[in-house]
């Protein structure tokens, strides 16, 4: 599951990049719309980094055990992270403590988090708080619940805080062998403006660079468009903007080795 989460950091640099079409840029209004909520979107995903580097979502949890065991068995998986990492638990909450420059399963991670489980009848739900936490180099503050039922799918719920930016909303996760579909709503807000982004069946296989299947729309006051995944996005970075009638294809940022080609 980690490696799906890389999907979430593709936004920041959007205006750049583009392969043709001749049509207008973005202007300097749209494309600081479209980097806070980039801002948004990488705090959340550092987020869920966060968690699933210390705890790994899923198998960890588990529906038939206790609060209590799978509180224990968090405990476990983030005392392998290295001799960085601190963590205790009591009850059914454990508290891991990242040492400064923390290096856990190629993260940097600093700060502490708290992760509380419960369960009512078959649902399992984890709240996991940041206290100045710091991940690869995006710093959070705040809390992420996640809940599920053992089914592969999980319902997030973000209520984030990084610098100045706030981030909320819900996004679902369903998972399927090697694969990942990510959608819901996340609301960005900072610096006197606000945006909100709603994912749709943005798919995901894992192990490639980016998504190869879904939407992500953009609405606010200032930029409204819709980027489109494609099957060859994966392997050549590009995707379509659609703003009004407009389209336009736009190569995504790249990262380290991706894309491939």
């Amino acid at each position: 599951m980690r490696r799906v989460l890389v999907v979430l950091v593709v936004l920041p640099l959007l205006g750049a990049g583009r392969c043709g079409g001749g049509e207008e840029e973005l202007n300097s209004d749209e494309q600081a719309e479209v980097t806070l909520h980039g801002s948004g979107v990488v705090a959340a995903h550092q987020a869920l980094v966060a968690v699933d580097q210390t705890m790994e979502i899923d198998p960890t949890l588990d529906v038939t055990k206790t609060p209590e065991q799978n509180a224990d068995a968090i405990r476990q998986r983030a005392a392998d992270g290295g001799g960085c990492v601190t963590a205790t638990v009591s009850g059914a909450t454990v508290t891991v403590t990242f040492g400064a420059g923390c290096s856990v399963r190629g993260s940097t991670i600093s700060g502490q988090l708290s992760l509380t489980v419960t369960k009512i009848a078959g649902t399992i739900t984890v709240v996991a708080t940041f206290v100045g936490v710091e991940v690869d180099g995006k710093h959070l503050d705040g809390s992420i619940q996640l809940m599920t039922t053992g089914d592969g799918t999980y319902q997030v719920t973000f209520n984030l805080t990084s610098g100045d930016t706030t981030v909320t909303g819900d996004v679902g996760l369903v998972g399927a062998p090697g694969e990942l579909t990510l959608s819901g709503t996340l609301t960005t807000a900072g610096e006197g403006r606000n945006a909100s982004a709603t994912l749709t069946d943005l798919h995901y296989v894992i192990g490639d660079c980016y998504p190869s299947g879904g939407t992500l729309s953009i609405a606010s006051t200032r930029f409204t468009g819709t980027i489109t995944f494609l099957a060859t996005t994966p392997q050549d970075g590009q995707v379509v903007i659609g703003r009004g009638r407009l389209q336009t294809t736009v190569s995504l940022p790249a990262y380290g080795s991706c894309p491939p080609g």
